[in-house]
């Protein structure tokens, strides 16, 4: 029998870290316990794999992770090469059937079990027999058995073990996440928790989906009905019989041709009260298609109880991340003249708001709603015979209808707003100069000099966590990066979590060295500066003021990122107080330049919208200036 073995990843998940830690781990024996290295790897051939006992041991001693369970976990993570995760379901099912240890029992003994479980060899039987003895399968699911806080428990960590995550189903969190809230609104609309599902998709998605059903059916167009009966069995999802299902269809990483065949299979399925939900590839259920395709999905619509298809974002197939997935909502009868249509590809999808437009696309009437499209957030009602032919079923960008008076109403309003601004006369901007004495030296220091001499002071940054974040808080927590806005703290959380955050006073400048130098000056006073920014103090001696060196700052190059070897000049006794004051007025000169374009810009974007929307009009007496 093989020991078992834990792979860098095995041991993150079982010491609650992340990967990081554990290749720091290796890299660094002194612990707090003393020089302790990481146990070496078994073999450094392809994955390299430690010995379980030796991982959780040192672990131990250490006192390294998260994870004060790490003995007890260990078995669920701990695995013996040459048996796959069903076989390791398939002898969960039946350790869960009797009350000893599989590995006591012979390959007869497993077989007798198997089949008092299981006497008409619906899901269990033939399984058990053709798996046979394999005592280091069988010494790992009774472990999992016994360290597991029940089945569920058990087939969790199964599924999330190394075999799980070799077997990877293929469909990000995410798009299981979008396809139980649709299949979630087509219960609700068939009647609840009367209804069935019927989960044509792999073990782990259907045990998601099957939350809030009265059951599952597993129907003759499951083409693994088996090794799902053998999950939902330990899941303690019961097998019903309805007259009511959803039946949910997953061709994901299918070919085109085997793809709508089973796609033509579940629509020829579903009876007067049930309904599709069909997931694949967006090029095979959105996109034009020619030729035989095209016939075949032609006829698979012929039904017309097509109610809804939808191009969802990219992101939601891990085998091919960029490759954009498609959904089909379809009735069991024939509905009217029309179809909601979607692209999601650029938009931010709320999965309850495509859900209601999901409910919406199976209520929706035609004849008495006409203009029900409007209650669609992402879906747009479109004539059936418009889908025929080898157009697009959803043409590229299509989005819902908005109404003018809820969506622009506004823009007239906004418009005047920002011609308030804009019509206003840009005053200039002049500096009178005269000629100085010219110095043969220009004198300058970098930040480093005039630290090490004490001319000026360096204030750290302190890491501020945003969840203590206060909108009508009073202490400011400033950054410089322009892209990380300042933060807003009660003043008794920022005593309490900070107490020895130096506050920042007026004409502090804080600055930021990645990812360019950028600086700003701190005209109140009383802020917490928030790492990776810091911030320089001068003395009012200093022969340089804050608004100058925020400007030298900010003129410097993105390769600049030592602050200490920044050099600033460095002015003559005098010029200080001048110089500041004519900063001052630039920066207020550049402010209303920055205000103006805002206003202008704004006035752009409502012009446009409003104008396509309706809602006003360009005189032809409009003109600039």
């Amino acid at each position: 029998m093989q020991s078992p073995t834990l792979t860098a990843e095995d041991v993150a998940r079982l010491a609650m870290v992340s990967r990081q830690a554990v290749t720091n781990w290796r890299r660094r024996p002194n612990t707090a316990a003393g020089m302790l290295p990481f146990p070496p790897p078994l073999s450094a051939d392809g994955v390299e794999r430690f010995a379980a006992d030796e991982v959780v041991a040192w672990l131990e001693k250490t006192g390294r992770g998260r994870n004060a369970e790490a003995r007890a976990d260990a078995p669920a993570f701990s695995l013996r090469e040459g048996f796959s995760l069903d076989e390791v379901v398939t002898m969960l099912a039946l350790r869960s059937m009797c009350d000893c240890d599989l590995t006591a029992l012979s390959a007869a003994d497993l077989a007798a079990l198997a089949y008092e479980a299981d006497p008409d060899d619906e899901f269990l039987g033939s399984e058990v027999v053709g798996i046979g003895v394999k005592a280091d399968l069988l010494a790992y699911v009774d472990d999992l058995h016994e360290s597991a806080f029940g089945l569920i428990d058990a087939l969790d960590r199964a599924e999330e073990s190394r075999l799980g995550r070799s077997g990877h189903r293929g469909l990000t969190d995410a798009a299981v996440t979008v396809l139980a809230s649709i299949t979630t609104a087509c219960r609700l609309f068939l009647g609840g928790d009367v209804v069935a599902l019927d989960p044509r998709v792999n073990a782990p998605t259907a045990r998601v989906l099957a939350e809030g059903f009265a059951g599952v059916t597993v129907g003759a167009g499951h083409v693994d009905g088996r090794r799902l009966r053998r999950t939902l069995t330990l899941a303690d999802v019961e097998l019903v019989s309805s007259d009511s299902a959803v039946r949910v269809l997953s061709v994901v990483g299918e070919t085109d041709h085997a793809a709508l065949q089973v796609m033509d299979d579940l629509v020829l399925d579903l009876g007067p009260a049930d309904v599709g939900v069909i997931l694949g590839p967006s090029s095979l259920l959105c996109d034009g298609l020619r030729g035989r395709l095209d016939a075949m999905r032609a006829d698979t619509l012929s039904g017309r109880g097509l109610v809804m298809a939808a191009r969802l974002p990219r992101g939601l197939w891990t085998n091919a991340h960029r490759q954009q997935l498609g959904l089909w909502i379809v009735a069991g009868v024939e509905k009217g003249a029309k179809v909601v249509v979607a692209d999601l590809t650029a938009t931010d999808v709320d999965v309850n708001d495509l859900a209601s437009d999901a409910s919406a696309a199976l209520t929706y009437d035609s004849a008495t709603l006409p203009d029900a499209s409007r209650a669609f957030r992402y879906g747009r009602a479109v004539d059936r015979a418009a889908l025929s032919g080898r157009r697009p079923l959803v043409a590229p960008g299509i989005r819902a209808i908005q109404l003018a008076d809820a969506a622009y109403g506004h823009h007239r309003d906004r418009v005047l707003a920002a011609t308030l601004i804009t019509s206003q006369p840009l005053p200039g901007f002049d500096v009178h100069v005269a000629p100085g004495e010219q110095q043969v030296v220009v004198s300058a220091a970098s930040l480093g000099e005039l630290l090490a001499a004490g001319r000026i002071d360096l204030l750290k940054g302190t890491r501020v966590d945003a969840a203590y974040s206060d909108p009508v808080g009073t202490v400011r927590a400033v950054s410089a990066d322009p892209a990380d806005a300042d933060l807003l703290l009660d003043p008794l959380v920022a005593a309490e979590h900070y107490p020895r955050a130096r506050r920042t006073e007026p004409g502090d400048v804080v600055f930021v060295e990645r990812p360019r130098p950028h600086a700003s000056v701190d005209h109140e006073g009383g802020s917490l500066v928030r790492y990776p920014s810091r911030a320089l103090r001068l003395p009012p001696d200093s022969l340089l003021g804050p608004l100058a060196l925020a400007a030298v700052i900010n003129r410097l190059p993105s390769s600049a990122q030592e602050y200490r070897a920044w050099n600033v000049p460095l002015l003559r006794a005098g010029e200080r107080g001048a110089l500041e004051g004519t900063l001052a007025a630039a920066d207020a000169y550049l402010a209303d330049l920055h205000r103006r374009t805002a206003a202008t810009n704004d006035l752009i974007d409502n012009l446009i919208q409003g104008a396509a929307a309706g809602t006003l009009a360009l005189t032809p007496t409009t003109k600039a200036g």
